[in-house]
């Protein structure tokens, strides 16, 4: 009874999520994190971190966050944030879901797992689906037959028992018996399989179900299981040997935007897809009166900011930047109070000028005189205007000159 009552209190504590860590704990890639500022709602994102260790961040773009504590990469956004764009900015980063960590060898379901705070190696084959039957694991014989390799890393491996304490990233290889070979990452069914003669890499992950949707092969990485320093890159047409085990690494079919948008972030790509279709996917604009325009870095180039139109198509990996004038219009002239004022849609030039105080008292000119004297200069370009009459409607950004030329 007391058994049961251990194993639901473990089950119980495994469905709270872990938003916090301690601060001891690194950042790697897997990790998923949040970042929000306090009272800017339009600064808060979602990431998960990727080999890079980067991090895209508004204002600041590119952030080194691998290696960091959560406190360490708050600190970090809080001082670049001081510098030139906010007073005093709170930044808060929690982590939303842990990196994996990997159970190898003789299991019934070896791969990936959601790391715990605190699992250790017995709870860690439990979620593996325990020992195979025809495995020849046994502790009593083999007490170093459980390696536990500490963030992936083969220069960093103890002998684990049952009771050593995992990390996230850590794998642990368990030594089996048989004739087989393992296959991990972004494949449908990851697993051991049954050795064959002349089989492929390609033809190892057929056996797995192919490729998850949407994603891409970016490196296929093979290695013994119980010796990763054994690790090499290799193709699909490489020859499988027995005990292999076989990484798939992949990069997600993805593009980035941000800006003056209502969500911005990573969204998954589609071929042949353009600004405007990016656009409706990220909420649309923050504000559909602002007149918008449209930026475009290609992956892996953050210095080269290419102007666009809507119907530009993006690439995979490219990050887009949406940026919107400020709805405002300027009145000069005369005018009791010239100047910079809201814009608001439908509004004519008899209303602007009411906005602006109305005409000025001061002219030698007839009312009359001054209002068949109205030039309207566009936002888009400000070297020739158009003449206009009190009834015009007037347009973002325009600047309205009322009795232009009259004093010269």
């Amino acid at each position: 009874m007391l058994k049961f009552f251990s194993k639901m209190i473990i089950l119980m504590a495994a469905c709270v999520p872990f938003t916090q860590a301690d601060e001891s704990y690194e950042l790697g890639a897997g990790d998923t994190i949040s970042i929000s500022v306090f009272g800017q709602s339009e600064l808060s994102i979602e990431a998960t971190l990727d080999d890079s260790g980067l991090i895209y961040f508004p204002f600041i773009e590119e952030i080194t966050a691998v290696g960091l504590s959560t406190n360490g990469l708050s600190n970090t956004i809080r001082d670049k944030l001081r510098d030139g764009y906010l007073v005093n900015p709170q930044v808060f980063v929690n982590i939303v879901t842990f990196r994996q960590f990997y159970v190898l060898g003789d299991v019934k379901r070896p791969g990936g797992y959601a790391y715990q705070p605190d699992i250790t190696v017995n709870e860690a084959i439990g979620l593996a689906g325990g020992m195979n039957s025809n495995g020849l694991f046994d502790l009593s014989i083999e007490p170093e037959s459980i390696i536990v390799y500490r963030d992936g890393d083969s220069d960093n491996k103890i002998n684990g028992t049952l009771n050593t304490i995992l990390k996230a990233g850590d794998t642990i290889a368990v030594k089996q018996g048989k004739a087989q070979f393992f296959i991990l990452g972004d494949v449908n069914r990851p697993g051991n399989y049954a050795y064959q003669e002349a089989i492929t890499a390609n033809d190892a992950i057929a056996l797995a179900g192919g490729l998850q949707k949407s994603a891409v092969v970016e490196a296929i990485i093979v290695y013994k299981s119980d010796d990763r320093s054994t690790q090499k890159t290799v193709d699909a047409s490489y020859l499988v040997q027995r005990g292999d085990t076989i990484e798939v690494k992949q990069g997600l079919l993805q593009y980035f935007i941000s800006g003056d948008i209502l969500r911005p972030g990573s969204y998954p790509f589609q071929s042949g897809m353009t600004i405007q279709q990016a656009l409706s996917q990220a909420g649309g604009v923050k504000n559909e009166d602002g007149q918008s325009q449209f930026f475009v870095y290609a992956k892996g180039d953050s210095s080269n900011k290419t102007p666009v139109t809507n119907a530009y198509i993006i690439v995979q990996g490219d990050t887009v930047v949406i940026e919107q004038a400020t709805a405002q219009f300027y009145i000069l002239g005369e005018v009791n109070r010239p100047g910079v004022y809201t814009f608001q849609p439908g509004m004519t030039i008899m209303e602007a000028i009411a906005v602006a105080g109305g005409l000025t008292a001061k002219t030698p000119y007839t009312q009359s005189q001054v209002l068949k004297r109205i030039s309207v200069f566009q936002m888009n370009d400000r070297s020739q205007s158009n003449m206009a009459d009190v009834s015009s409607s007037i347009q973002l950004g325009d600047t309205i000159v009322i009795g232009k030329g009259m004093n010269q």
